[in-house]
């Protein structure tokens, strides 16, 4: 439970701290992205409140009694960081990048360029993945990676939520795409109220059915096949055999363009044509495979 909060006479306590109402000249939500410490500070104090199970009566009590202060938080924005692994975001990153900086390092030395460039290219998609985060605004909500796009709320059926131990899980349903990404447990009660507010939506609690994992590999699956085409024709410079690079490029394009289709597909519903195309695809990777076999046999 949250440190006990009153307000007797004039004066303000917090635990054991004690300092006059008049003394509080603004109150500041913060969340720490490298300690992963939510706490709403009163400034001209140097009492601090946790964002823990029953905040919201205290703060509700604080605004009572302190409803002439400004009062902010780092969210006011509508953005809100995401929390991977339930561990604060800049120090999970932080690590991350400097971890992939030393093993592209000590590759690059022992194997070349070309593959330490690779394991630069490798890493920029789940680099990419630690930045996920929330942002809810009047135009609409977005989920996942920065480059994900906004979803205008009359496209938003419903958002759910899955609640854990230090992080909470959340992904928006509807006819767009299914976007997922975690948020600090502390987080969830001040990114229910933005979203009833905005969106006029309730958190509706539960677990990812099937097709909500489907919807949420949709934009993935699509882009994968670009980025692994950027990433051959970026090695195709720094190798000396330029033609094999991009023909195994090419090839992998191929195979994960089949299988991102076939996902974008599933996350549609089987809808019109979705059958017939998804037979289409099918028969066109048996044949591939049949060519590369009958050239393998042959060489042989």
């Amino acid at each position: 439970m949250s440190e006990a909060v009153e307000v007797v006479g004039g004066d303000l306590r917090v635990g054991e701290a004690r300092a006059p109402l008049s003394a509080v000249i603004g109150l500041e939500e913060r969340y720490g992205r490298w300690s992963g410490r939510a706490r709403l500070v009163l400034r001209g104090t140097s009492m601090t409140i946790p964002l823990r199970e029953g905040y919201g009566e205290i703060r509700a009590r604080l605004r009572q009694h302190l409803g002439d202060r400004p009062f902010s938080s780092d969210w006011s924005d509508g953005r809100f960081p995401g929390a991977p692994a339930g561990l604060p975001p800049d120090l999970v990153f932080g690590i991350s990048v400097a971890l992939t900086g030393g093993i592209a390092l000590v590759v690059g030395l022992n194997l070349g360029s070309v593959a330490g460039l690779g394991v630069v290219l490798a890493s920029i998609w789940p680099l990419g993945r630690l930045r996920d985060a929330w942002v809810v605004r009047v135009e609409g909500i977005r989920g996942g990676p920065p480059w994900a796009s906004l979803v205008p709320w009359y496209d938003v059926e419903a958002v759910c939520i899955r609640i854990g131990a230090r992080r909470a899980w959340i992904w928006t349903r509807g006819r767009g795409v299914t976007q997922v990404a975690s948020l600090p447990r502390s987080l969830v009660p001040a990114f229910r109220a933005r979203v009833r507010r905005l969106g006029g939506i309730e958190l509706t609690e539960g677990a990812v059915s099937l097709d909500d994992r489907y919807g949420r590999w949709r934009a993935p699956a699509v882009g994968i096949p670009w980025g692994i085409g950027l990433g051959a024709l970026t090695i195709a410079w720094f190798t000396p055999t330029p033609w094999t690079a991009l023909v195994a490029g090419a090839a992998a394009m191929i195979a994960t363009g089949l299988l991102g289709a076939m996902v974008t597909l599933r996350a549609q519903g089987w809808g019109t044509g979705g059958v017939l195309a998804g037979t289409l695809l099918y028969g066109f990777l048996l044949l591939g495979s049949g060519f590369l076999m009958s050239g393998w046999l042959g060489g042989s």
